[in-house]
C-alpha cells in the first residue's frame, strides 16, 4: 500500500517540478528574437500561465507530493505507536 502511495506522490512531485521548468524553457528559447508580434504575445501568455506550479491534488483536499508522502508516513507511524501502547496497556 505504501508503495502505491509513494508512486502517486512521486509522480505528483515530478509534475510540480517539471511544470516550473516550462516557463524557464520558454524564456530560454530566445522568444524576443521572433518577428511576429502574435507569436510573442502567445509565448508571453505561456510564460505567465506556467509560472505557477501545477499540482496533483486528492479531490482538491491535499496536494499529492513527496512532502505529503512524508506526512502520511509520520502520521501512520504515530497512530501505530499509539495503538501499540494502548494494546500493551490492557
Amino acid at each position: 500500500m505504501a508503495g502505491h502511495i509513494f508512486l502517486l506522490c512521486s509522480n505528483g512531485q515530478k509534475l510540480e517540478d517539471n511544470s516550473m521548468k516550462v516557463a524557464e524553457g520558454v524564456y530560454a528559447s530566445r522568444w524576443e528574437t521572433f518577428q511576429s508580434i502574435k507569436v510573442k504575445k502567445h509565448i508571453l501568455f505561456i510564460m505567465m500561465k506556467s509560472q505557477r506550479a501545477k499540482r496533483l491534488t486528492a479531490l482538491n483536499f491535499a496536494d499529492v507530493s513527496l512532502s505529503s508522502f512524508a506526512h502520511i508516513l509520520a502520521t501512520t507511524w504515530s497512530y501505530f505507536n499509539l495503538l501499540k501502547r494502548v494494546s500493551n496497556g490492557t
